[in-house]
């Protein structure tokens, strides 16, 4: 199949699949058709004529296999390609395309995969409140509508792991490095860093969190370890040594795997104060 006859056929397809008849909520027998004109603007053009007869002749070479019906003027000048609804299945099978039914068919697969899971994890209630379980449920609205699914670009391999990363990353209840997460999840250490994007995208537009770009790091999911600055007046008990940051002018910096041998604080002054800008917590005596 030449790209003449691929252009054509496509959007034939993708006139059939938005359509009603697809939906079978039609009442009336409908017709799909393309402009040639409008698809091929070339093929108007007096000076373009080689071009004129390539799709000329590719065309009616579709016509001949039964897949379309051309109409046109006595010149030889074609106006319409209309489908032949009834060769659909050939159509999909010269394309090698994949139906929209097909497509549909194992979204909803993969989509009760993924709620079995998390039903599995969760009580109902907890469920529901899962990003995860608020995009399903979004999607599920869409395929039911004949809508296109967020954050699914055909690509099924991709679409899997964006599911499964986007379970993994809500539910993290650690710091936990991207790499490793990577390598736990997929076996790639490469694999989180071509889906970040999306998954930070599905979340944020189906969870509650403060930005989109830092979603990771907010469930604990970071490319370097993240750490706890500390001044003042106050005694820590780290893996058996004793830090009095009194002692010190300036201030220290803990990083969550130090904190986990952190066994005690004692503060001798009379409150405790967090700050959350960087620059704030340097400028605060």
């Amino acid at each position: 199949m030449d790209k003449v006859q691929a252009t054509v056929l496509n959007k034939l397809l993708d006139q059939y699949e938005q359509s009603k008849t697809f939906l079978g909520q039609n009442k009336v027998n409908q017709s799909f058709d393309v402009k040639i004109g409008k698809v091929f603007p070339k093929y108007q053009d007096d000076a373009e004529y080689d071009f004129f007869r390539e799709v000329n002749v590719s065309l009616k070479e579709l016509e001949k296999q039964g897949l379309i019906r051309l109409e046109g003027t006595r010149n030889g000048v074609l106006e319409r390609a209309l489908l032949q609804t009834e060769r659909l299945e050939d159509c999909y099978a010269r394309l090698k395309r994949v139906s929209r039914k097909e497509e549909q068919k194992w979204l909803t697969e993969v989509w009760k995969e993924c709620l079995e899971r998390l039903a599995q994890k969760e009580t109902a209630a907890e469920a529901r409140k899962h990003p995860l379980f608020s995009y399903l449920e979004a999607q599920q609205k869409r395929l039911s509508e004949n809508k296109n699914i967020e954050y699914f670009d055909g690509n099924h391999r991709n679409y899997r792991d964006l599911l499964k990363l986007a379970e993994a990353v809500a539910e993290n209840q650690e710091e936990l490095f991207v790499r490793d997460l990577s390598v736990r999840l997929f076996l790639d250490s490469k694999r989180v860093e071509q889906l970040c994007a999306k998954v930070q995208s599905l979340l944020f537009q189906y969870g509650d969190y403060e930005e989109k770009e830092s979603v990771l790091e907010e469930c604990g999911v970071v490319r370097t370890p993240t750490y706890v600055m500390l001044k003042g007046n106050g005694c820590l008990n780290l893996a058996g040594q004793q830090l009095d940051l009194s002692g010190i002018k300036g201030d220290v910096a803990l990083s969550t795997a130090s904190l986990k041998e952190l066994t005690e604080v004692r503060i001798k002054g009379s409150r405790v104060v967090t700050i959350e800008n960087l620059t704030a917590f340097h400028d605060y005596d």
